[in-house]
């Protein structure tokens, strides 16, 4: 998927701004803003952060055609609260 500015799904909108964005701004402001999201998620609710990870999983194939390291942190993250 290229960079086109179109936001289809849920998926789209958090993929653009977390890896397919040329602008490294973005991609760390996107990266600070689900970070603090997920800070926030009640212990009981899995259901977001299983959805980051299966998401995420799904496009890691896809990093070494784009900047990825809000990607890559931001992956790691999810995967570190998920199994805490």
């Amino acid at each position: 998927m290229k960079f086109s500015g179109a936001v289809k799904s849920a998926e789209d909108f958090i993929m653009t701004g977390v890896l397919f964005c040329p602008v490294d701004k973005i991609r760390n402001t996107y990266k600070v803003v689900i970070s603090e999201l997920i800070k926030r998620l009640p212990e009981e609710e899995s259901f977001p952060l299983n959805w980051l990870l299966t998401l995420f999983g799904s496009k890691f194939e896809l990093i070494s055609d784009y900047p990825c390291r809000q990607f890559f942190d931001l992956f790691n993250e999810i995967i570190d609260t998920f199994y805490d």
